[in-house]
């Protein structure tokens, strides 16, 4: 788990689900891919796989891309692919032709990756529009946003720290407005205040003046 990023079993364990379907969708042995086995600690009983190459395939490409680790396990499984695709139809062909055919493979090779790495930036993006959304609260008096939410919305890139000191001068500011403050669950952060659009442009744009 840890080398793809993922810290929790909770988190990753529907990762393994989604490419052991995969994995029985394409015809193939799960056991053979994912041969498993329970692990036994002083807590909760854990879960152990042992991964083909085929069977780490999958578990990559059913990843959560905005993880590093995650993509570059699929951008290294791209290549390999293409890799032994080439080196198939290489085979066949003489000395010649096989001068001849370098450039074209390396072309066609950087096109491949160029895509891939295309297709990741419109996954995060969508994700990003995805979490906005999720951050939005509609009220009668107009949109309110956590602090997370209004960032992402704005394309601005925001760590926990500045969200934080941010979310205490959108609080201050309410207060000092009268303006009630609501609170909702956050599964990334916990407990996070949703405040009012026209707040956080005033806290977004002292920050940045």
């Amino acid at each position: 788990m840890p080398l793809l990023g993922y810290s929790r079993w909770n988190e990753f364990k529907p990762v393994i689900e989604r490419a052991t379907f995969a994995c029985k969708n394409t015809g193939n042995d799960v056991e053979m891919h994912f041969s498993g086995s329970t692990l036994k600690s002083q807590g909760r009983p854990g879960q152990d796989y042992k991964l083909s190459r085929y069977g780490g395939y999958l578990t990559a490409m059913n990843g959560d891309p905005r993880k590093p680790e995650i993509a570059a396990a699929q951008s290294y499984f791209v290549v390999k692919t293409r890799e032994a695709e080439t080196q198939t139809q290489l085979k066949a062909m003489t000395q010649i032709q096989l001068l001849a055919a370098i450039p074209q493979q390396l072309a066609e090779q950087e096109q491949h990756l160029l895509q891939q790495q295309q297709q990741q930036t419109e996954i995060l993006h969508r994700l990003k529009a995805v979490e906005v959304e999720q951050d939005r609260v509609n009220t009668p008096c107009g949109h309110k946003y956590s602090v997370v939410g209004f960032a992402n919305l704005q394309g601005l890139e925001i760590s926990v720290k500045e969200a934080g000191t941010k979310g205490r001068k959108a609080s201050a500011l309410c207060r000092k407005q009268g303006i009630e403050i609501e609170r909702i669950h956050d599964p990334r952060f916990g407990k996070v205040g949703l405040y009012p659009e026209s707040i956080l442009v005033e806290v977004f744009k002292v920050e940045h003046n």
